[in-house]
């Protein structure tokens, strides 16, 4: 995951040193911007792997900026990014410091379509501390799981104590595949979103998914899991 995001972190590193151009929507290049806003002049990328365990640690009283232009529809290749432009936030949203974490590392903006009710922005010096791979991540140190289910944000399981270790262990001895396709005669597979929270303030999410016939995660291959673990799911 983590080199996936640097790749298209050197893509967007050459686009911002392209140099300017007058007209940002001339040319005929399509270019797939990352999430990402500028502020102060500072790239902060966007990481919906991670969700808040606390949203009111977001300070709304501490606006530090606001996003100014979305530049999803410019095609030059030599735009170069300003102060207060975003690919996926909209115009006027609002951007604040959160606490325990330095301006420079972290911050947020509003986000309906996110858990929490805010989407996270990290500084290029605090990439490295967020996204975890879901082999990375120690689960001896998770207290507390929550499981939403499709787009929901509002979990329909939280997972402590026995229960937790429980779904832990059933996701410990899944078997891993090196090549798995989905069953889709039942449409595309359910998702599911699992969050995951240790002592710090930031949970981490990864997905599951059933096809009817098995549900799975994808990693650096396909687990599946036993069919017990549709009882945390239902």
């Amino acid at each position: 995951m983590m080199r996936i995001r640097r790749l298209f972190l050197v893509t967007l590193a050459i686009v911002l040193l392209s140099g300017c151009a007058q007209n940002p929507f001339a040319g005929q290049t399509t270019i797939d911007w990352i999430d990402f806003v500028k502020l102060n002049g500072k790239m902060y990328t966007g990481f919906r792997e991670n969700v808040l365990r606390n949203p009111d640690d977001v300070m709304v009283e501490a606006i530090i900026g606001e996003v100014k232009f979305n530049v999803v529809k410019v095609s030059n290749k030599n735009y170069r990014t300003k102060n207060g432009d975003a690919s996926y936030l909209t115009k006027g949203d609002k951007l604040y410091r959160v606490k325990g974490f330095k301006e420079k590392h972290l911050i947020a903006a509003e986000d309906d379509k996110s858990i929490g009710g805010y989407r996270l922005y990290a500084g290029e010096s605090y990439e490295t501390n967020l996204g975890l791979h879901y082999g990375e991540l120690d689960m001896k140190k998770v207290d507390q799981v929550e499981l939403y289910r499709q787009n929901s944000l509002k979990p329909n399981k939280t997972l402590t104590g026995s229960e937790m270790d429980r779904f832990i262990q059933l996701l410990g001895s899944g078997t891993d595949q090196a090549r798995y396709t989905p069953e889709l005669n039942e449409g595309y597979p359910i998702t599911y979103t699992m969050v995951f929270y240790t002592e710090g303030p930031l949970g981490y999410a990864f997905y599951l998914f059933d096809d009817g016939t098995h549900v799975y995660l994808e990693h650096d291959q396909t687990r599946l899991f036993d069919q017990a673990i549709r009882t945390f799911l239902e």
